[in-house]
């Protein structure tokens, strides 16, 4: 069985520092069949309105820095927060 994905429009919001590569983004939008729409809005998507990036943060924080980007996230098998 495949994970969860689901797409999303971003920003980022930290970078760990003690953590190699890692941070998280701040989650503004979601994107469903029906259209873009503001995250947790019509679909649950995470209480905390963010997302935890495991690797390749500082690759995404050079090449959008203070853009507004879409990404494709994948439901972490760690539930934290409050999230799906």
């Amino acid at each position: 069985m495949m994970p969860e994905e689901r797409k999303i429009i971003c920003t980022l919001e930290k970078e760990f520092y003690s953590e190699k590569d890692q941070g998280k983004l701040r989650v503004l939008f979601e994107i469903l069949p029906s259209g873009i729409h503001p995250v947790n809005k019509d679909e649950f998507f995470c209480k905390t309105e963010q997302v935890f990036v495991t690797g390749g943060y500082g690759e995404i924080k050079e090449r959008f820095k203070d853009s507004i980007f879409e990404a494709k996230c994948i439901l972490s098998k760690y539930i934290q927060g409050g999230c799906l």
